[in-house]
């Protein structure tokens, strides 16, 4: 086993998150941190005063993970012995700024910090959120420079943001010790100003990586939101929360069978059924739906999110960002005509995303498209190739959830929608709406695209369009038929197409963009 690199005595690996307080008209905020195992104890010690005047201390529950606990067992020389301490403060005044320390009198305690109450369980006021994708990183100068890169941006940016959700693929190897705390280190500048509230993804946590998430609940500690009734190792990885007018939900797709056959079948319509919460935000870290490389049409998890009228489902895995709405019929798996494409805007349905990367080095050799090959993509609605990397903010009101997405290299916007309230209940009529557009022929100058539209005896006025950045779209003049020869100017360009539904059947349906168009060699 490795020794404590980087690790002493003193706290370090501290992260805030949202906690569940007993009094729901008051606040409370849990903290997580590391030290050497060569420790007695820690507490945490807070006060309204900065001088921690007469302060509050909570003596910290303490973790001692070991290697003889880890699957797999076969990397000993990659693991930290560490303690992980946790404590809630509780009772907290919502915007009122409280000053703490962490340690013990033996060992010392850490410089005096601050952080500000958040929002109570019985707020409804407005607030919003980050989202940050997998940055799935490995050596310490990824961390240190473009990670840390990341999370200073978001300081400099997005200070004023109720709470952070990483959405999993942290790092790259669950079981390294080294790689969390990296991470960690990473993330602390961000971390230091807002709660973190994280999800197992598949490569921090789970089946070849780390079976029983011994290294993510060292880090991090949900447990007063954690769901009890989860019978094996993912306990305290899947739990839920209420902010503001929205109850928050997050699953653990790597969890084994029996916990994941609880936290969709069981979890998420108790939660559900027990909210007086307006929205209802769903995380987890594989998408149900996925027109990407890792193509998916769950539909038996699907038709659970349609039932209890989930709003948003935010997902990571995939490298690059897409969003649809969608109403699931059935819960037969694989079958896209059990799945209807809804608006957004208009209430109905479930509105997807899948938030992207966050790293800025591209896996170009492994991820060459942004769509799967031979499946059918058509249930998808917006595509980007977030090369550079990207960050969500989303904004949340008594009216509507905005989710606005961002470019890491610029800060151009990649992608910005709305869902607005009071929601529309999905009915017969949303079935008479142009609901989804396929795209076929390879995007090669002279070959010929066709498209497809559901339902396919409806009347359409045809549009075609291409993008060199998949941002502006520019209408191309005459194109008005379902099918189009692709040009030389369209080289180096994404094609896709629309079609606007008249008569009895009505409403705009965009297709998921081409690759980009090249020459035949």
């Amino acid at each position: 086993m490795r020794q404590a690199d980087g690790l002493s005595k003193l706290p370090s690996q501290i992260t805030m998150s949202i906690a569940k307080n007993p009094d729901e008209n008051l606040s409370a905020m849990s903290f997580n941190w590391v030290t050497t195992p060569d420790t007695n104890d820690s507490e945490l010690v807070y006060s309204t005063d900065s001088s921690l005047a007469n302060p509050l201390r909570i003596q910290a529950n303490v973790k001692k993970p070991s290697f003889d606990q880890m699957i797999p067992d076969t990397y000993p020389e990659l693991f930290t012995p560490v303690y992980a301490y946790s404590a809630i403060a509780s009772d907290l005044i919502p915007g009122k700024t409280y000053y703490y320390k962490l340690g013990n009198s033996t060992d010392g305690y850490t410089k005096t910090r601050s952080f500000v109450a958040r929002s109570s369980a019985s707020s409804i006021d407005d607030f919003s959120f980050l989202v940050m994708p997998g940055t799935k990183m490995t050596k310490a100068y990824a961390f240190l420079t473009t990670a840390r890169d990341l999370f200073s941006y978001l300081v400099k940016r997005e200070a004023d943001a109720d709470f952070l959700v990483h959405l999993g693929d942290a790092l790259l190897n669950g079981y390294n010790s080294s790689q969390w705390q990296y991470y960690l280190n990473a993330i602390q500048p961000l971390a230091d100003i807002m709660p973190i509230m994280a999800m197992v993804g598949k490569y921090d946590g789970g089946r070849s990586r780390d079976s029983r998430f011994l290294h993510f609940l060292t880090r991090f500690n949900y447990s007063s939101l954690s769901y009890t009734r989860i019978p094996g190792t993912a306990a305290g990885t899947i739990y839920h929360f209420e902010y503001g007018n929205a109850l928050f939900i997050v699953l653990n797709s790597s969890a084994y069978n029996n916990d994941l056959k609880v936290e969709w079948e069981t979890f998420v319509n108790d939660v559900v059924s027990k909210t007086s919460k307006k929205w209802k935000i769903l995380f987890v870290h594989v998408p149900p739906y996925s027109p990407g490389p890792h193509y998916s049409v769950d539909n038996v998890h699907g038709l659970i999110l349609s039932q209890n009228d989930i709003d948003l489902v935010i997902s990571g895995y995939e490298r690059s960002y897409y969003r649809t709405t969608l109403h699931t019929i059935s819960g037969d798996n694989e079958q896209t005509d059990q799945i209807i494409r809804v608006s957004p805007e208009t209430g109905a349905g479930t509105t997807y995303v899948i938030a992207g990367t966050a790293r800025t080095i591209y896996e170009s050799s492994v991820y060459q498209g942004i769509l799967a090959s031979g499946k059918d993509t058509s249930f998808g609605s917006v595509a980007y190739n977030s090369i550079i990397g990207a960050y969500g903010k989303v904004s949340v009101t008594d009216d509507a959830i905005r989710y606005t997405t961002y470019d890491f290299g610029n800060g151009s916007i990649v992608d910005d929608f709305s869902i607005h309230k009071p929601r529309t209940a999905f009915n017969d009529a949303n079935k008479n709406m142009i609901s989804r557009i396929g795209l076929s022929g390879m995007p090669v100058v002279g070959n010929t695209l066709v498209s497809t539209h559901t339902p396919a005896d409806a009347a359409v006025i045809w549009k075609w369009e291409r993008s060199a950045d998949l941002r502006n779209w520019s209408v191309i003049a005459g194109a008005t038929t379902s099918s189009y020869t692709i040009q030389s100017v369209d080289e180096n360009n994404y094609m896709r197409c629309t079609a606007t539904g008249t008569g009895s059947i009505t409403g705009t349906a965009v297709s998921l963009p081409t690759l980009m168009v090249r020459r035949s060699p």
